[in-house]
């Protein structure tokens, strides 16, 4: 801002034309939560390698239009801290087998910006939800979420 410049106030009403209604728009779902064991400290390396065959009720890949949203959890914080949104079609139509191959690398290793890695003492969670007209069930065969985190205590 130049020395010119003024503060004022903007007020803005839900009716106001800045503002819109989003309602609809994220319905994240849970899908799991990795919680740090008592004594140890979990840390998610920069960039982090993920791998991951869901499956809907029927035994269907879960749409590629999916996204996972992966979110750090900490005891007593009211909000979850988001981290990186993956698009599923990364991962739509590929076996693990083929998610571990080189050549397929670029699809399951993700950048979490700039930081290191994600570091969760005892207790802190690693969160992933994700947006889907589907529902992913963890019980059907083949399934696969796995991520790899370093361990100290």
């Amino acid at each position: 801002m130049g020395q010119k410049e003024t503060m004022r106030e903007f007020k803005v009403l839900h009716t106001s034309q800045e503002a819109r209604n989003t309602t609809g728009d994220s319905n994240l779902k849970p899908l799991l939560e990795i919680t740090t064991p008592d004594g140890l400290t979990l840390f998610y390396m920069n960039p982090l390698k993920i791998l991951a065959k869901l499956f809907d009720g029927a035994g269907d890949e879960m749409p590629a239009d999916t996204a996972l949203f992966i979110f750090k959890s900490a005891p007593g914080k009211d909000f979850n801290t988001p981290v990186r949104k993956i698009p599923y079609a990364n991962y739509y139509g590929a076996t693990v087998v083929q998610q571990r191959n080189a050549e397929f690398e670029q699809n399951t290793v993700h950048d979490l910006g700039g930081v290191s890695g994600i570091e969760n003492p005892e207790g802190h969670k690693f969160v992933v939800m994700y947006q889907s007209s589907a529902t992913v069930d963890l019980t059907k065969a083949g399934t696969t979420f796995e991520v790899v985190p370093l361990a100290s205590n």
